[in-house]
């Protein structure tokens, strides 16, 4: 908990900058899918390697940026590459995975765009995640929304909908959870 408030401390100046600098340059289509590739990449279980790397004090940020220079020079646009070799040189570069995402926070907010994470025991088809979509956007007002979905053998069945600091619990887990307290207060339904 602690190590992930410091990463966000950490991330946020740079985040900030390299979205300031994109909408300063006009480079939201180019940067944005360089910070949802990396953010991509950065998630798969092997990116731990690539954090280490970036974290290891043995191995000099020369090298470190020689390895962002052969590695992701091809991919990713120059003014990616300035902001990882920043991260190199000022030893931040463990925190890349995390300025990209406060980024595509900027982005989304830029473009009102509500981060909504479905939580479901099974999966759900376009047509399902299509009509929670339909009745967010009935009582929220909002039109654009960045749908994750995350599948939760816990759940039993139902689904848990959070949006900001708000959820919507329609489990069947959350429903055994009001049975039992209404059964052990003695009150009558």
């Amino acid at each position: 908990m602690i190590e992930k408030l410091i990463s966000s401390k950490i991330a946020k100046p740079y985040a900030e900058s390299f979205f300031s600098l994109a909408k300063k340059e006009n480079k939201f289509r180019v940067l944005t899918p360089n910070a949802i590739l990396l953010t991509d990449i950065l998630s798969v279980d092997t990116s731990t390697s690539i954090k280490t790397f970036f974290k290891n004090p043995i191995i000099s940020a020369e090298q470190k940026l020689k390895f962002v220079e052969q590695v992701f020079a091809k991919y990713l646009d120059k003014t990616t590459i300035n902001l990882i070799s920043t991260l190199v040189v000022r030893k931040r570069a463990q925190y890349l995975k995390e300025v990209m995402e406060k980024y595509i926070t900027y982005i989304y907010k830029e473009y009102s765009i509500q981060i909504v994470d479905i939580y479901s025991a099974n999966k759900i088809s376009p047509e399902e995640e299509q009509l929670i979509i339909d009745q967010l956007q009935k009582i929220t007002s909002r039109k654009n929304f960045k749908v994750n979905v995350y599948i939760d053998k816990d759940l039993i069945g139902g689904f848990k909908i959070e949006m900001n600091s708000q959820s919507i619990d329609l489990t069947v887990k959350s429903q055994i959870k009001k049975l039992a307290t209404i059964l052990t207060s003695g009150s009558s339904f």
